[in-house]
């Protein structure tokens, strides 16, 4: 067990904002985001890492939440205070030894930790936005418009038109949407590059490793907030901010839909964590936020914020998951994105390696049963190897989401697992000379004396349903 209380370290945190002004405390978490966010754009790291880093700004907003901080309290957070809270936020990550107990092999317990924290950790940091930007709207547009008939034979009945229902549920078309979520991280940025200057004499003084370094970490941190204080309210924003005269995207009515769908007020927040289980559930670093469903907080004044930058990043693209998710539970929407997601490897892999020769899934009579085969076969003519590869898309629970390294999440993984395990018979047929395979029998062949690859791609969506209620 951790030698501290770690719930009780994250109460030191939260007693301590508790008699605080509320949007002081908030643009502090919006600040140290920007820095943790765009500063690492550069680099792979910010130059306060590691006092300042991913899960550190989320332990912040959600101890910020947790408290009873309201906008009417003048005390605002001293510089003094911030090493305090950091030292709390980091002895309550501790309460992750636990999951280093039990009667397994070391190995396995070293696993569980690991993978839970990387999780959090890697899962935050590894944003990739705008390659994200590209592929949401690959699958949530662009194909579901150009293979519309491919994808409707295959779901038949329960075919949803994509692009008609984010637009439906919405009221935002996704280019819209992507549109708007990219240009409020555009305002953010520029707000932050014209609010906070870091000299290149900081960024010397910050990166020496020695036994100063944490203690000069912590005078930059300190000088932040102070200086600051003068520019808090430039990183708050209207409606009005967003729009953009003469493009289509940014008027006033489609930023006010995107601001209503993304954000919450404090209270509203607050009653969220306060009556959903949800949110109680894991350890204390590693539980679920609203801010990852709900990223910009509603201010008095009909002005927003945003606390944590890479909870909006991910939400920018996975938002609109969660709420088709929700609309359509009986997996219909699952198994849509997983017929989008085999056309988007099929796109993918003509565009990086067209060298390969591509075949599709097939039906075939097998006995007296039809059987579907490999979702996309891939054959390297030059190297002879035939590559089989399953294409799925699984609605993820919560407890898997914040119980990563346990025995959830290979519950949720059982319909890979059982694609995979089908894989080997299904490449057996692919060698026995199916009638339905003969315009491709003669490159199957020529792969005959080398192993072939068996693959399963699967995208987890966390499906909670706090993720998906509007």
């Amino acid at each position: 067990m951790p030698l501290e209380n770690p719930r009780g370290a994250f109460n030191r945190a939260v007693t301590r904002f508790n008699g605080k002004n509320l949007f002081d405390l908030w643009s502090i978490s919006c600040i140290f985001s920007c820095i943790e966010y765009f500063d690492s754009w550069e680099g792979r790291f910010n130059f306060l890492f590691p006092t300042i880093y991913a899960e550190k700004v989320a332990l912040f907003h959600r101890a910020i939440l947790q408290s009873s901080s309201v906008d009417y309290k003048r005390d605002l957070l001293a510089a003094k205070d911030v090493p305090y809270v950091f030292n709390s936020l980091n002895e309550a990550t501790s309460e992750r030894t636990i999951l280093l107990q039990g009667s397994e092999d070391a190995t396995v317990r070293i696993r569980r930790l690991l993978s839970t924290m990387a999780h959090q950790q890697i899962r935050l940091q590894e944003s990739n936005f705008l390659d994200r930007l590209g592929r949401t709207f690959a699958m949530l547009h662009d194909i579901p418009s150009l293979y519309k008939d491919e994808i409707k034979a295959k779901q038949g009945a329960k075919y949803i038109d994509l692009p008609s229902a984010v637009k439906q549920h919405l009221g935002l078309s996704v280019t819209e949407f992507l549109v708007i979520g990219h240009a409020l991280i555009a305002l953010m940025k520029m707000r932050y590059d014209a609010n906070i200057t870091i000299s290149d004499d900081i960024r010397s003084y910050t990166a020496i490793q020695n036994t100063s370094a944490v203690k000069r970490r912590a005078e930059v941190i300190s000088d932040v907030v102070e200086t600051s204080r003068s520019v808090r309210t430039n990183f708050t924003f209207t409606v009005q901010d967003l729009v953009l005269a003469n493009h289509s995207a940014l008027t006033l009515e489609n930023t006010q839909k995107y601001l209503d769908l993304l954000s919450k007020t404090t209270r509203q927040l607050r009653d969220i964590v306060s009556t959903q289980k949800v949110y109680s559930e894991g350890l204390i670093p590693d539980r679920l936020s609203p801010l990852e469903r709900y990223p910009i907080v509603a201010l008095d004044g009909s002005r927003y914020i945003i606390p944590n930058l890479r909870h909006f990043d991910t939400a920018v693209t996975d938002i609109i998951h969660y709420i088709l998710q929700d609309i359509y539970p009986d997996n219909a929407y699952n198994q849509l994105r997983g017929y989008v997601q085999e056309i988007y490897l099929r796109m993918y892999l003509q565009d990086r390696l067209p060298q390969l020769q591509l075949i599709p899934e097939i039906s075939y009579r097998k006995a007296k049963n039809r059987v579907e085969g490999p979702d996309l076969t891939a054959i390297d003519i030059d190297r002879e190897v035939l590559v089989a590869i399953e294409s799925k898309a699984k609605r993820m629970r919560v407890v898997s989401r914040v119980h990563p390294g346990t025995n959830f999440l290979m519950e949720d993984l059982q319909g890979a697992l059982a694609a995979f395990e089908k894989l080997p018979v299904k490449i057996q047929d692919l060698y026995a000379g199916l009638p339905e395979y003969s315009v491709y029998q003669s490159s199957i062949d020529r792969t005959k004396s080398k192993a072939p690859i068996a693959v399963v791609v699967l995208v987890l969506v966390c499906g909670a349903k706090p993720f998906g209620k509007r």
